[in-house]
């Protein structure tokens, strides 16, 4: 007859570290190479559709692609040397993260569009890189939000190394689908009111540590 033992505390709390350990830990940057690829690939698809055309979907995946992969690297020495800490396995992870956002919802608005044309509805009148300047605008939410609190919980020098995988993303996504000045206006626009959206956020989370104990934890 097997007889159920209760833990020490000792087995309990090498149990909870090994769980918080596969839950929290990044995996390493080299991994995170072919997931940020494929969803590259599967956003580039939502922003041609319903055209399928294996070009413009290729083109696509590389003005997703690249910035997310050059925000991956270039993110960890510029938070560093405005005082923060990054490492590359947190960097990439994030991107990873922020690719996530923007797939869901560019998926979302595709998903809507695709309903609303059953009806009757004009199809696609809705320019699809819009939704993803959007994603781009939560991704630089996720980011503002997380190095504040990982990073430097100064705004200003966390902004550069919060905005950098936003703004390359906004690049790449001006070139290939070809905005106007005043489609960068508006994209900038977003993303001011998504950067203080975030100030705002982290203010608010830190009033009541500053309450019961006269410090943020930033």
């Amino acid at each position: 007859m097997h007889v159920l033992r209760a833990k020490t505390v000792a087995e309990s709390h090498a149990e909870t570290t090994r769980m918080a350990r596969r839950l929290f830990v990044s995996p390493p940057a080299q991994r995170m190479v072919l997931p940020i690829l494929a969803f590259a690939l599967m956003e580039s698809f939502l922003l041609v559709y319903p055209a399928l055309d294996g070009v413009r979907v290729a083109w696509g995946a590389l003005a997703i692609a690249l910035p997310a992969y050059i925000s991956g690297y270039a993110t960890v020495p510029l938070a560093e040397r405005l005082g923060g800490r990054m490492y590359f396995r947190r960097s990439f992870l994030l991107v990873f993260v922020s690719l996530i956002m923007v797939g869901a919802i560019e998926l979302a608005v595709v998903v809507a569009l695709t309903s609303y044309s059953i009806f009757g509805a004009p199809t696609y009148a809705f320019r699809i890189d819009r939704a993803v300047v959007l994603g781009y605008g939560a991704v630089l939410w996720i980011r503002a939000v997380i190095l504040t609190a990982t990073s430097n919980s100064k705004y200003v020098r966390t902004l550069p190394a919060a905005s950098l995988h936003p703004v390359l993303g906004l690049i790449g996504l001006a070139i290939f689908a070809r905005y106007g000045v005043w489609d960068v206006v508006m994209a900038v626009a977003v993303y001011a009111l998504f950067f203080l959206s975030a100030v705002a956020y982290t203010e608010i989370a830190k009033r009541p540590l500053l309450r019961s104990f006269g410090a943020d934890g930033l």
